[in-house]
Parts: C-alpha cells; sequence; structure tokens
C-alpha cells in the first residue's frame, strides 16, 4: 500500500506529494519512525517551535492510518 507521511501543527501542514510504498502498517510506523528520528536529527530534539506537530500517516484515498506526535518523550 501507498502510505503518505503529513507533518501537521494544527493550523498548517507540510503535505506528503510522493509518499513510499509499505506491506503493512508496522512497516508504515517503522517508516514514519525512522523520519520523525531523521527529522530530530537534522533540527535538533530540543526545538521549541514543533511542540504541537505530529506526522500523520494517512494512505492513497487520504485515511488517517496514524499519527505520531514529534515530541513524544517515547520516540526518542
Amino acid at each position: 500500500m501507498r502510505c503518505f507521511f503529513h507533518l501537521m501543527d494544527g493550523t498548517s501542514a507540510i503535505r506528503d506529494e510522493s509518499g513510499v510504498e509499505v506491506d503493512d502498517l508496522a512497516e508504515a510506523r517503522a517508516q514514519a519512525l525512522a523520519e520523525i528520528r531523521e527529522f530530530r536529527r537534522k533540527f535538533g530534539a530540543g526545538a521549541n517551535d514543533r511542540r504541537n506537530w505530529t506526522l500523520t500517516a494517512t494512505d492513497a484515498p487520504g485515511r488517517t492510518l496514524f499519527s505520531l506526535p514529534l515530541d513524544s518523550p517515547d520516540l526518542r
């Protein structure tokens, strides 16, 4: 299935227009966690301007599969 990872803060969004192909939801979640870790590595783990941001995964028709907050301590 094709999965799209959008960064959202409640008022604006950075939309993933190309997406990635994954076998299942578990692989999509693993890919999302890798994207969040890369984002943190690139922009720093303590950036206050992402307190309300989430990575929201959707399928091709646009249905939300899951959302992960970028600042969740569980993702460190």
